[in-house]
């Protein structure tokens, strides 16, 4: 029995891995601002640009680890839909083999002889 070849595309990565390193180069430039940024003020009550900052990279945070997951389910989409025909057609090979072995074991219970030459 010959196996398939699935004729499916390869994953193409290079708009994710590409948004991913916008995202960490953003991320990167947001973690220089408080260096340029130094002032005293109270605990409870840092200015606005420290909170609007420390959000936005909170946030592209939360977005980079999204665009890993999509990266990652698209990966495994493709491997199990590039192997899905490889699968099937081992699947097909094992079943045929037991089907085959139930034939010669329901022979070799109709005929005696069989067990005597054993």
């Amino acid at each position: 029995m010959s196996l398939r070849v699935s004729s499916v595309q390869p994953f193409q990565s290079k708009p994710l891995d590409d948004e991913l390193t916008a995202i960490n180069l953003q991320i990167e430039e947001l973690e220089l601002v408080p260096t340029f940024r130094k002032g005293k003020y109270p605990v409870d009550r840092p200015p606005d640009f420290e909170v609007a900052t420390t959000s936005f990279k909170a946030e592209l945070e939360e977005y980079k680890t999204f665009l890993g997951d999509q990266k990652l389910a698209r990966r495994m989409g493709t491997a199990v839909h590039t192997d899905e025909a490889i699968i099937g057609d081992l699947t097909a090979q094992e079943i045929q083999s037991h089907a085959d072995r139930r034939f010669t074991l329901q022979l070799s219970n109709d005929h005696p002889e069989f067990e005597r030459s054993r």
